[in-house]
C-alpha cells in the first residue's frame, strides 16, 4: 500500500504518462537550441503533456481535425512537430474569448 495523499494518483488513461525511457530521452532532448527545439517530433502523449490536455482529450481533438496533423513515423506511429503545437498555439491565442 502506498502513502500518497487522496487525489494526488492519476486515474488510469487520464494525463500523459511517459515511459522511464522516453522521459530521460526528453530531458536529454531539453537542451537542444531553441530552433531545433521546433523540430523535434512528439508523440500523442508527449504532444498532450505539451499542451497540458489529457491523452484521451487530446486524441479526440486529433480525431475531429482540430489539432495540426501528425507526422507518420512508421505504419502504426504518428508524431507531432513542436513547432505545429507552438504555431497552433499561437492562432488560438489570437482568437477572441466567447463571453
Amino acid at each position: 500500500m502506498t502513502s500518497d495523499p487522496p487525489g494526488s494518483r492519476q486515474k488510469a488513461g487520464h494525463g500523459a504518462r511517459l515511459r522511464p525511457r522516453a522521459q530521460s530521452m526528453t530531458n536529454t532532448l531539453d537542451h537542444l537550441p531553441a530552433d531545433l527545439n521546433r523540430h523535434r517530433v512528439l508523440s500523442a502523449a508527449e504532444a498532450a503533456a505539451f499542451l497540458n490536455l489529457s491523452l484521451p482529450h487530446f486524441r479526440r481533438l486529433y480525431r475531429s481535425g482540430a489539432v495540426p496533423p501528425p507526422i507518420r513515423l512508421s505504419e502504426r506511429r504518428l508524431g507531432w512537430r513542436v513547432g505545429d503545437l507552438i504555431v497552433w498555439i499561437e492562432a488560438r491565442q489570437s482568437r477572441p474569448v466567447a463571453a
